[in-house]
């Protein structure tokens, strides 16, 4: 189908439904990659050539809840995100996109007003001409990526004359970040390793002796200004996450006791002792980013059904976030709410950036076996089978400094 006729076609909506079709031609002109685990890529050594071909960066990839083959997501502000997939569109190398396109169409307002959003800049800005294309392509977490958004910034203001795409599993972490001009989805988190293999581009290794943002900042070659992650949460998203999730009855304590990793979690008996002394305290406490495991007696359940930006609201909103070390950290790095994090196998130096984010850890010999080279990483489960790290955080202390936190004004770090 030509460009004319989708143009055509588009006409035939309502004036409320009618779509702007935007199209793209052509490849990548620079590629910037920084790498999370540079394991399997060693062999390609920093001799590797670099490869840049011409390129265009003009579209935005949205992704829906749905099939990963095709996006469809609704925003709040009325706007229905559209992706086809660009299967048989790809060359070979499959980050050429030969041809491409995408519809963003426009809701009624109404419709906006509640529901499950993922989020992507509708539409991006402009490359400016003969700008370089840079296209930064990160295959990590949720958390890592929101430590990412404060190197992003830094790369910014070390090279503010390029246009830049950002590349990423969740590109709802960079919905209207200042230093991007586009947003891409990957849908499978390897791919962007796989291209790298296949043009034998060089990597630079994350330091885990820095923080995520140090790591960033450096992989990219560039001086770490600000720690502090860029988050931006709209009127609209507060508004929204107030209405669904409703207020708390007192101060409001979220907890997110729940890890991919076993290793990283306390044990939960704990955390019923914790949730049960806050509640006697007279706070209200809300268990958020548990996913599929069973809830806390005594806090009132969010499920996994938050959204990460709803997610990121509500933890706004809260007077203190007490979790472990999980996305809701770095969320709270980034949104400035006071937070209690409880660390094992990686060193809480290497996490803790902000001065409202207290990091606990225990005094056992083994914590931050994360950063031990001798041992494969990451480890999900205690290599020495015990979990002491996080065993010998004991409750009397943890309680302690969360009473503290909760007693500290308003603003104070």
């Amino acid at each position: 189908m030509t460009l004319w006729r989708l143009r055509r076609l588009g006409r035939r909506f309502p004036p409320a439904l009618r779509p702007a079709l935007v199209a793209t031609l052509g490849g990548e002109r620079r590629v910037g990659v920084i790498a999370g685990d540079p394991a399997p890529w060693r062999a390609l050594g920093a001799s590797a050539a670099r490869w840049e071909p011409a390129a265009r960066y003009d579209l935005v990839v949205a992704a829906g809840p749905f099939d990963p083959a095709w996006g469809c997501s609704l925003a709040p502000g009325g706007r229905l995100l559209w992706r086809v997939p660009g299967r048989g569109l790809r060359t070979a190398a499959q980050h050429l996109v030969r041809a491409g396109w995408e519809v963003v169409g426009l809701w009624p307002r109404r419709w906006a007003d509640g529901g499950p959003w993922v989020l992507a800049r509708p539409a991006p800005r402009p490359p400016r001409p003969g700008a370089p294309r840079v296209k930064i392509s990160y295959r990590a977490t949720v958390g890592d990526l929101v430590a990412l958004t404060a190197a992003v910034a830094a790369y910014r203001a070390a090279h503010p004359e390029v246009h830049l795409t950002i590349e990423v599993p969740h590109p709802e972490v960079f919905l209207g970040h200042p230093a991007v001009d586009a947003v891409a989805w990957t849908p499978q988190p390897d791919a962007a390793f796989e291209r790298v293999h296949r043009l034998r581009l060089p990597i630079a290794a994350e330091d885990r002796g820095r923080s995520l943002q140090a790591s960033a900042a450096a992989q990219l070659g560039v001086p770490l200004l600000d720690p502090r992650p860029v988050l931006r949460l709209f009127p609209w998203e507060r508004a929204a996450a107030e209405w669904r999730f409703g207020r708390a009855a007192g101060r409001l304590v979220l907890v997110a006791p729940f890890s991919r990793w076993p290793s990283r979690e306390w044990p939960r008996e704990r955390w019923r002792a914790l949730v049960a002394t806050l509640r006697a305290d007279g706070h209200d406490v809300w268990l958020v980013d548990r996913g599929d495991r069973p809830p806390l007696p005594g806090a009132r359940d969010l499920g996994g059904a938050t959204t990460l930006r709803e997610l990121a609201a509500l933890i706004e909103r809260a007077d203190l976030l007490v979790a472990v070390d999980s996305a809701a950290a770095h969320l709270a790095a980034a949104t400035g709410t006071r937070a209690v994090v409880l660390f094992g196998p990686i060193l809480a130096r290497t996490r803790v950036v902000v001065p409202w984010v207290t990091g606990l850890q225990a005094d056992t010999d083994c914590v931050g076996c994360w950063h031990d080279p001798s041992l494969p990483p990451p480890p999900r489960t205690c290599p020495r089978g015990h979990h002491r790290c996080l065993r010998d955080l004991d409750l009397a202390r943890v309680l302690a400094v969360v009473r503290a936190a909760l007693a500290a004004p308003q603003g104070a770090a």
